[in-house]
């Protein structure tokens, strides 16, 4: 029986955890978020790879369409169904999946936005500035906003929420010696210093489903204060809570008071979480819902030749760093520990044919963590199909220490047919997978956390900016074999950890620039993941739902990401 407002069921099913968050989940395994150092910030863009995972911001509309056309309309219910029940809308606590993520568009606010064009603009924050050296940020509120309780958002109430999110251990390997205070400075104006540079702190400010961006959104100090605060999300959202029936629906309704006059224009929005794609699909088509998300493939590609659908999707690229789905190598591992057989597996993987077989043959080969267009990407030299080259290294591996084999894993049976086609591919080369299991989500995460594990699928790296995935690639977060590490890979590489302080502390976007494609470089050399394509996430919607291709209008001009994996903004719909 679904719960009453606000409770999730104590019988809730267990979750499907991805790349969109699960740090609570890493927090329980590992016997508590202290003992832990991290919750749902720090890993909310980590995953198995699942039948498709969510890039990170996205392209226009593609199929059939307009979904923008036309004048906006006030009134009228949008029902929105979901790929998954989340766990609670605590930015501080909870772990931000992407369904959380909707639910806290609807009812919270950002202090930062990724705009269209990659960059982080202001959005509830009316500014976001930092001091010469990068040091000490300043955050300047609106005037004027409240709460859905009455309480004004000021510079009391973001501190107190500022230093709850940097007391937290949800936060505290992300932001680990670097906020060291948050002190009120005007009635609208906040100081954030910090213990180094920092130049991409106001990413993490806007809200997104990678890295540490749900610290962006502000949830009002009541809220934070009760105990069943996650379950009864407060924000300055354009809509207001009203009732959560897990599993079943969270509605809530337009709120009377928004800071942006006119909006939104919906006087209701209700999700519906539908975990079966097929159920989704069938959902929408019978008009059980008007919008749905998806990030598989086969679903994307059905989607794009239904007439009766508008569909949005980042098939054609992404903004920003997208999402990558790949198989995971543990380097400290034999026979993974040999970068010639990290080499052979990268030179045996035909790219093409996996995502002819596999993923509808939607995305191109991947290189490394960005993509042609992208600015931060550069041609970095990881292998292409080479079954010759391949298996000369097989050989000369063999000559030294015997034959390859090592066990696969990947969460539930999803991605079990990719796992088939590879292991048959690497089998041409001389290499063995000599089991592919498939546990559960918790269990595979589990042992990835530890490093109990030889190669795994997975997805990761989605971000506004790529220093959100600072954690990932340094070396700093490697450990031994049986302890927590969050460099997944334990690839230790002092070049990866150079560049990527560079990335963190130096201001200038040209030397941003080349330290992230010298850690893309440095990540082709070593061979941690063997990429299997980029990751895709859309949404489509009956024909008489609108304004929401395009992205969210921003106050000063210009608009956001119209879809940041398969999450839009939802200010702005309308419904005809």
């Amino acid at each position: 029986m679904p719960s009453s407002t606000g409770s999730p069921a104590p019988d809730r099913p267990e979750r499907t955890y991805d790349r969109r968050g699960f740090l609570g989940l890493t927090a329980r395994l590992a016997g508590g978020a202290a003992l832990l150092g991290g919750a749902p910030g720090l890993l909310a863009a980590c995953s198995s790879s699942g039948s498709g995972a969510s890039g990170s911001s996205g392209s226009p509309a593609s199929g059939p369409g307009t979904a923008s056309a036309g004048t906006p309309k006030r009134g009228g219910s949008l029902k929105i169904g979901i790929d998954a029940e989340t766990n609670g809308l605590n930015p501080v606590a909870s772990d931000f999946t992407s369904p959380a993520v909707y639910y806290a568009r609807a009812v919270f606010d950002t202090l930062t936005i990724q705009a269209s064009d990659g960059s982080v603009k202001p959005y509830l924050a009316q500014s976001v500035t930092p001091n010469a050296s990068y040091d000490v940020w300043t955050i300047t509120l609106r005037p004027g906003v409240v709460f859905h309780d009455g309480t004004p958002l000021d510079a009391d109430a973001l501190v107190t929420y500022l230093n709850q999110v940097v007391a937290s251990p949800t936060y505290s390997i992300t932001l680990q010696k670097l906020i060291r205070s948050v002190s009120k400075t005007g009635n609208l104006s906040v100081s954030v210093k910090m213990g180094q540079p920092w130049v991409a702190f106001d990413a993490y400010l806007s809200g997104g489903t990678g890295g540490a961006a749900q610290l962006g959104f502000i949830p009002s100090p009541k809220m934070l204060a009760d105990p069943n605060g996650a379950n009864h999300p407060v924000g300055t959202g354009p809509f207001v809570f009203q009732r959560w029936d897990s599993n079943v629906q969270f509605v809530a309704t337009r709120n009377p008071h928004y800071w942006r006059s006119g909006l939104p224009y919906l006087d209701q929005i209700t999700f519906k979480p539908i975990p079966d794609e097929t159920a989704r699909i069938q959902t929408l088509d019978a008009g059980g819902v008007d919008l749905i998300q998806t990030a598989a493939y086969d679903t994307i590609a059905s989607l794009l030749h239904q007439s009766q659908f508008t569909v949005l999707s980042n098939v054609h690229g992404d903004v920003g760093e997208p999402s990558q789905n790949f198989i995971m190598l543990n380097t400290q591992v034999a026979p993974l520990d040999d970068v010639r057989v990290r080499r052979a597996l990268a030179s045996a993987t035909d790219q093409r044919q996996l995502s002819r077989l596999t993923e509808s043959n939607l995305v191109p080969p991947s290189s490394g963590p960005f993509e042609p267009g992208n600015p931060w990407y550069s041609p970095t030299g990881y292998p292409t199909f080479d079954l010759a080259k391949a298996q000369a290294l097989v050989k000369a591996y063999q000559a030294e220490k015997g034959p390859i084999s090592f066990p696969l894993i990947t969460a539930g049976t999803t991605q079990l047919n990719q796992m088939q086609v590879l292991q048959q591919m690497w089998r041409k080369a001389g290499i063995t997978v000599s089991s592919i299991d498939t546990p559960t989500s918790t269990a595979q995460i589990s042992a990835i956390l530890i490093g109990d594990y030889a190669a795994s699928s997975w997805g990761q790296f989605s971000a506004p900016d790529p220093d959100m995935n600072y954690p990932f690639w340094s070396a700093t977060t490697v450990a031994p074999l049986k302890k927590f590490a969050v460099n997944f890979a334990r690839n230790a590489d002092p070049e990866i950890e150079a560049a990527l302080q560079v990335g963190r502390t130096n201001p200038d976007r040209s030397a941003r620039i080349g330290a992230y494609q010298k850690v893309a470089r440095r990540l082709a050399a070593d061979v941690p993941y063997i990429w299997t394509g980029r990751a895709l996430g859309a949404v489509a919607a009956r024909r008489n739902v609108a304004g929401y291709a395009t992205g969210l209008s921003l106050p000063q001009g210009g608009r956001a990401a119209a879809l940041n994996g398969s999450n839009i903004w939802l200010t702005e719909i309308w419904m005809s």
